[in-house]
């Protein structure tokens, strides 16, 4: 429904039609946006949200300057719409520019949603006839998302391979990212849990963030420590990414702790997997620090059943060292 909306209104934008089809548009419009505003996904609070609120947006950027569709009640509703975006951006993008599902490719999803949002807020924020309310908000809604675009652009730069397509951790898929404005880069991004480096040599890039958000880990994975590697652009170790949502033995092999570049203790999962996306009990970071004198990260984290392992690497002219140790074991057998 949400994406219905956003395609008439990029369509309409975009092309020349007959003056009886606007009409019959915007009387459909006018009925999804009722449907769409008792129906906003409140109990999957994620990238859906976000795409919820440009819908609605959309739709209401398209009947705007109609006095037959954009009645009180829908103004009432595009100021509560325009709250709640506020309020969406405000928790769902970390400090450091991600998305917080930790999953590139809904990162990359999310850009895009934003750079809508923006500029409908934009337009929003210029109709004289709005409510001052309603106009101050919009106008702040689009200076929210120009400041997030800016972190987001700048976090997908550092998850983006030289050759041009991001990173494949959580649900993501080889997508293209955002070229790289920088020649060297080394940085443990501490908000969403990824360590990148980048030279001329090669890009390495480890996910070491538990499942997120804590509310919503159904793109998350059982991938902490799992890591891939690009080779003077081509790609030597790589993470198994998202197969899909249609096939439920498939989904279930993508997330699973033996899909990732990690070990393995006992069979035993590092979180508690169930359903499609679902997680039960779930491992978590005890500590994660990375020592730049001497180009050393140190991750240890708890799994599902207390176990304690660590993941020591050590960076240094051509060569990256891992070293894995379990200090607490309790599953046997």
């Amino acid at each position: 429904l949400s994406r219905r909306l956003i395609s008439w209104e990029k369509w309409l934008s975009s092309n020349q039609i007959s003056p009886e089809l606007p009409s019959l548009i915007k009387l459909s419009v006018s009925q999804q946006l009722k449907r769409l505003f008792v129906d906003f996904e409140f109990y999957n609070p994620g990238n859906e949200l976000i795409e919820n609120i440009r819908g609605f947006l959309s739709g209401c950027c398209l009947l705007i300057n109609s006095s037959q569709y954009f009645n009180n009640e829908l103004e009432f509703q595009l100021e509560q719409v325009i709250d709640e975006a506020i309020n969406q951006l405000n928790l769902q993008i970390f400090k450091d520019g991600a998305h917080f599902e930790r999953s590139p490719y809904y990162h990359c999803k999310v850009l895009e949603a934003l750079k809508d949002i923006k500029k409908l807020a934009e337009h929003i924020s210029k109709q004289g006839f709005l409510i001052s309310d309603i106009l101050e908000k919009a106008n702040n809604l689009a200076i929210l998302c120009r400041e997030k675009l800016e972190l987001m652009s700048k976090w997908l730069e550092k998850l983006t391979f030289s050759y041009g397509e991001i990173c494949q951790f959580n649900d993501s898929a080889r997508i293209r990212g955002l070229s790289h404005s920088f020649e060297e880069l080394t940085e443990l991004l501490e908000d969403s849990g990824f360590f990148v480096k980048h030279n001329s040599d090669y890009s390495f890039i480890l996910s070491c963030g538990s499942p997120s958000p804590a509310f919503l880990p159904s793109h998350s994975h059982c991938d902490i420590f799992s890591y891939e590697l690009e080779i003077k652009k081509q790609l030597a170790i790589i993470d198994s990414g998202c197969s899909g949502y249609d096939n439920e033995t498939l989904r279930l092999m993508s997330r699973e702790t033996e899909s990732h570049n990690l070990p393995m203790v006992q069979h035993q999962e590092q979180s508690d997997i169930w359903g499609q996306f679902n997680f039960g009990k779930r491992a978590k970071i005890i500590k994660r620090v990375f020592n730049k004198e001497d180009s050393i990260l140190e991750i240890e984290i708890q799994d599902q059943f207390g176990q304690i392992l660590t993941r020591k690497i050590v960076f240094s002219d051509n060569c990256i060292e891992i070293t894995d140790n379990l200090k607490i074991r309790r599953m046997e057998g």
